[in-house]
């Protein structure tokens, strides 16, 4: 007697399960019912399933199945280390820094107060990430010394920051951990004022700069400028550490500034201690204009005095080896407005000085998000 013939989800080929669970991604309830489907199907959903593991604040004991995890920290508050000093937080936080020992990504949802300390006690973090909706302390009561002993060169090769009181909170440890913690490694800096424009940033910029910034490959700057906080109280003026940078990208949010000036920007460029060795340029400008206005709005920006300017400035620096120049201006409506495919605008292409030894062309784009 012959066996019954598998079902045709039982008879798929592991090639074409971890196809389907590519689409999948990181959801964790999807991926834990796959899990209990079929033994062919929890054997491909298990490693995606314990790769990413995710702490509630529920959860009191903190134990992570693999060696190599990214943890995501969702809706926690960890006040209480900021706060107090007793038996139930001490075991707490050392529960805390035995479990990040072997983590090599940190990804903050939500989360309340946690500690930056802590990341000195975690040598194997390569990247941080703390989006938005996120509070970060630049103190553990009670308990710092502890984490000061373990301090040494750390392996963090990446660190996203979003909100301006955190760059702060970072700046404020960075400016008082001890000199035997280092990012020594450290080569992508992502910091975001997340829409709120603080003239007090700068210098927190500049601060995490100059104990960050001598490895840096890569600088990502996201800022607001209003009309009462202008480019010359956003931007950091002080960029010496900035030593072996390849890459910079610039985001600026003109909130009812009008039209964006070169002479920050500029100012920052020619500031780059070793414009030598950049490669890749981007300054992006999001630019809020009235909803019916028409998009020839694109002629008269690139017939003001941004772009000569500008060109006349880039064209004094020295680019010797870079590969794109890209200049992004950006028009909405409303700080929430997003386009997935938003429609660029033609205008009357401005001419710039070639730059560096490559003879590299600065390209000009302008899209449109505006609701039609």
């Amino acid at each position: 007697m012959s066996e019954p013939a598998l079902a045709p989800v039982q008879a798929l080929p592991a090639e074409l399960i971890e196809r389907v669970l590519d689409f999948v991604d990181d959801d964790e309830s999807t991926l834990r019912s796959c899990s209990e489907a079929l033994p062919s199907w929890r054997k491909a959903a298990m490693p995606r399933l314990l790769a990413r593991v995710t702490i509630h604040p529920a959860e009191r004991y903190f134990s992570f199945p693999s060696s190599d995890l990214v943890v995501a920290f969702t809706r926690c508050d960890f006040s209480y280390l900021r706060n107090t000093s007793t038996d139930e937080t001490l075991h707490r936080f050392e529960d805390l820094t035995k479990a990040l020992q072997r983590p090599t990504t940190i990804i903050l949802r939500q989360t309340e107060y946690f500690p930056l300390p802590l990341l000195a006690a975690c040598p194997n973090i390569e990247d941080f990430q703390v989006i938005s909706e996120n509070k970060l302390s630049e103190w553990v009561h009670g308990h710092e010394h502890k984490i000061n002993r373990q301090c040494s060169s750390m392996k963090m090769r990446s660190i996203v920051i979003a909100g301006h009181i955190n760059i702060k909170e970072l700046c404020i440890w960075l400016s008082r951990k001890l000199e035997n913690c280092r990012f020594s490694e450290l080569r992508s800096l992502h910091l975001s004022d997340d829409g709120y424009p603080d003239e007090g940033l700068a210098p927190a910029i500049e601060k995490v700069l100059h104990l960050t910034g001598v490895g840096l490959k890569e600088l990502s700057l996201t800022v607001s400028i209003t009309n009462f906080i202008t480019e010359s109280h956003i931007l950091p003026r002080n960029l010496k550490s900035l030593v072996s940078l390849e890459q910079l990208s610039i985001t600026q949010t003109m909130m009812n500034a009008g039209l964006p000036t070169h002479h920050r920007v500029a100012y920052f460029l020619q500031e780059l201690p070793r414009r030598d060795l950049l490669r890749r340029v981007l300054l992006s400008y999001y630019i809020f204009i009235k909803p019916g206005e028409p998009s020839g709005t694109s002629s008269n920006l690139l017939r003001s005095p941004f772009l000569t300017l500008l060109n006349e400035t880039l064209s004094r620096l020295g680019f010797e080896n870079l590969d794109f120049f890209i200049i992004q201006f950006h028009f909405i409506s409303k700080s929430t407005e997003t386009s997935c495919t938003p429609a660029r605008v033609l205008g009357r292409e401005f001419r710039f000085t070639p730059l560096g030894n490559r003879r590299v062309l600065p390209v000009v784009e302008v899209l449109d998000h505006r609701r039609s």
